[in-house]
């Protein structure tokens, strides 16, 4: 492994690791409603978008110029009805996959769940994120993006 892959491997880690940590505790610890598995099965894609600031009713973007990366935020929304327990899969421009955070789930009434906001330090260029409900091999939702220079 040469050494940048090294830093950056480090460095994805320790970000992941600050972003779990600031979730807080009672976050992580959270009781989840069994869904029957027809249901997860029949679900309609989940809304998976990208904005730039905390706030789902700004504008969606999948364009990020590399200065903006810190001001992205991610958001899932379902639609309704359940707690549907979920991950995101992120695949880097060298086709590496992480996990993004830590597992989340939809709001039972359809708002929009804010997964975070960037943490890992993107390179320009183009990323996909990944919905994968979990017990379902998969991807509900597919969002492409890019990080431009």
């Amino acid at each position: 492994m040469n050494i940048s892959k090294g830093i950056f491997a480090l460095i994805v880690c320790l970000s992941t690791l600050l972003f779990v940590l600031s979730c807080g505790l009672p976050d992580l610890i959270t009781t989840r409603p069994t869904v029957p598995a027809e249901i997860l099965a029949g679900l309609l894609p989940m809304e998976i978008f990208i904005t730039l600031g905390d706030n789902p009713d700004a504008e969606h973007v999948t364009s990020i110029a590399e200065s903006q990366v810190s001001q992205m935020y991610l958001w899932v929304r379902g639609q309704g009805n359940y707690q549907i327990p979920f991950t995101l899969i992120l695949t880097m421009p060298s086709l590496d996959r992480l996990q993004y955070g830590p597992d989340f789930q939809t709001d039972p009434n359809g708002q929009p769940v804010r997964c975070g906001n960037m943490t890992l330090p993107l390179m320009p260029g183009d990323y996909r994120l990944e919905v994968v409900i979990a017990g379902l091999e998969s991807p509900n939702s597919i969002l492409e993006f890019s990080v431009t220079p």
